[in-house]
């Protein structure tokens, strides 16, 4: 679980589910980051998936999650690791190291 600042600038935040792909060496303050991609249960987004959209539509308590939803690994974030503020549910291993090549893909230029 991640607490996301909301675009519009009037403070708010939000906390959203949130893979945590990497997370950077421990340093001080800001310097400590985590690389998360973005977790939704959008309808649409769960109908519609596209490349590097990694569903988690089947028992999607198994993940901690409370409905069908989808890894969107297009949409990785590097956020400061202070707003990484909780454990909701694991991913296995195939999962994990699916989103990481995922996003090694578009990194690097599919």
């Amino acid at each position: 679980m991640c607490s996301v600042p909301f675009t519009n600038n009037d403070g708010s935040e939000s906390k959203r589910p949130v893979l945590v792909l990497f997370n950077g060496p421990t340093g001080i303050g800001e310097d400590e980051v985590s690389i998360v991609a973005h977790i939704t249960a959008s309808p649409e987004r769960v109908r519609n998936q596209y490349k590097g959209d990694i569903s988690l539509e089947d028992n999607p308590s198994n993940y901690g999650l409370s409905r069908p939803s989808v890894i969107r690994c297009r949409q990785c974030l590097g956020i400061p690791r202070n707003l990484v503020i909780g454990v909701v549910g694991r991913v296995g291993p195939e999962i994990l190291n699916e989103a990481q090549e995922y996003v090694s893909e578009i990194v690097n230029g599919y």
